[in-house]
């Protein structure tokens, strides 16, 4: 049983999710597993939503429908291309290689943000990559003139699939931009290993209201099945999640609570006597990789089939077994 919903709080809501986007699933809010979510934004910190798991397919849903162009506005996000940023976009490129990417594959970055991983790209010699993001700051990066039907043999879909409102409608359109045997990274929270009853400690998965949807693993191979694309291989780390000092995700956690949680405390700027002061902080920067934190984040490579004839044969010899 959820916490009974107050009939008002801070937030200006527009309306209320109650039917699941995956599964169909109708719920009363009041009567399912919900917990009452701060903002983790600083700007909107005093603002409470509520997110409620699916009793279906448990899947996480933010129960607040509202205007999402006052929350982007000064959203906190990698503005420029910081040496922190570089390490961690080498671990995210290093997905894409294990999986054939190179200097001469045409790539498309969906969501982009400010463009920062097409920079890294292109520093690396990655010269065919490209990028599209309708809230972006920068006018050629809304520019849909890119999106083309199978112009890329790559796409990276890293933290936006949880950012819209239906992903079914978001897979079907990324899936004519990509050619044929082409691949897909997608990277987002799941909702497998996130708790309602302790928010706190998955505060940046969480997001409200920002994070429209979190699907579970199975809910989001399904969703490619549905298209007819076949898991490749499964990272269940965040790409920030390295072995470089500093760079995984228990010291990034920790990192943020020097100041107040959020996700702006992530580009705060704390001195570096106070981190060494911290002997907890120091010794998850060096460890942490190791004591792996359970986050919920995954990144999942898809590959769209060759040829139609190879998914039907698929589907066909799975039936058959």
């Amino acid at each position: 049983m959820g916490a009974i919903l107050p009939r008002s709080h801070e937030a200006a809501t527009t309306g209320q999710r109650v039917v699941c986007s995956f599964c169909g699933t109708r719920v009363d809010p009041a009567r399912v597993e919900c917990a009452e979510v701060p903002s983790n934004v600083r700007a909107f910190k005093h603002e409470i939503f509520h997110v409620w798991r699916c009793p279906t397919c448990r899947s996480l849903h933010c129960l607040e429908t509202v205007d999402l162009r006052r929350y982007y506005t000064n959203y906190p996000i990698v503005r420029t291309l910081t040496v922190h940023a570089r390490l961690t976009f080498e671990n995210l490129l290093s997905r894409l290689t294990e999986a054939g990417y190179s200097p001469g594959s045409r790539l498309l970055d969906y969501g982009c943000g400010w463009g920062t991983f097409l920079e890294h790209l292109r520093e690396r010699g990655y010269h065919n990559a490209v990028g599209y993001d309708p809230y972006s700051a920068s006018e050629a990066l809304r520019d849909p003139g890119c999106l083309q039907p199978e112009s890329f043999e790559y796409i990276v879909l890293q933290d936006v699939v949880e950012h819209v409102e239906d992903a079914r409608v978001l897979f079907s359109e990324l899936n004519t931009y990509l050619k044929p045997g082409g691949c897909i990274l997608v990277g987002t929270p799941t909702a497998d290993h996130i708790s309602l009853s302790d928010y706190v400690s998955h505060w940046t998965q969480l997001h409200a209201p920002y994070h429209l949807h979190i699907y579970t693993q199975a809910a989001l191979e399904k969703l490619g099945a549905e298209i007819d694309w076949s898991v490749v291989k499964v990272f269940d780390r965040p790409y920030y999640d390295t072995k470089h000092p500093g760079l995984n995700a228990w010291a990034v956690n920790k990192y943020q609570w020097f100041n107040d949680g959020t996700l702006d405390a992530c580009f705060d700027v704390v001195p570096p006597e106070q981190l060494h002061r911290s002997i907890r902080f120091m010794a998850m920067a060096y460890f942490g990789y190791w004591l792996k934190r359970k986050t919920g984040e995954k990144a999942l490579l898809f590959q769209k089939p060759r040829h139609l004839d190879d998914s039907r044969r698929a589907r066909g010899r799975g039936a058959a077994n």
